[in-house]
């Protein structure tokens, strides 16, 4: 998977991407697209940002709308949980750590990090935004 810190990627994106690429890597992982080079990043960036989910600096305004950017049709629970709440078999989660997300396993592990190795994510876990997949 692409990160975030790709010099090739705009500098909104490797500044403030973490939960963009974050979406991207959950909605690849499960088949909903298909991320071979920078162009599908930014084809999932640009739809974002066109229909209103996201800013051009990455601030996420509607989470569901991003992840069907991306192809991948979910609920957000609207909270942030605790770090201690575990995913159903239905659902998937990012983590927010200290000024930074990542994608979670469900139980609270990093399985993609953005940053590739970052020092947020050996920081204290603050939250998880949990998403129920649809369809």
């Amino acid at each position: 998977m692409i990160l975030q810190t790709n010099p090739a990627l705009p500098e909104a994106i490797r500044k403030y991407g973490c939960g963009l690429m974050a979406v991207i890597w959950h909605a690849a992982r499960l088949g909903a697209c298909t991320i071979s080079g920078i162009a599908d990043v930014l084809n999932i960036y640009t739809a974002a940002i066109e229909c209103g989910a996201m800013d051009a600096n990455c601030y996420i305004y509607e989470w569901d709308a991003v992840f069907m950017c991306a192809g991948l049709s979910t609920k957000y629970t609207g909270r942030h949980e605790l770090p201690s709440v575990h995913c159903r078999a239905d659902q998937i989660e990012i983590l927010r750590y200290p000024a930074h997300f990542v994608a979670g396993n469900g139980s609270g592990a990093t399985t993609y990090d953005p940053w590739g190795k970052s020092h947020a994510a050996t920081l204290p876990l603050k939250s998880k935004r949990i998403f129920t997949l649809r369809g």
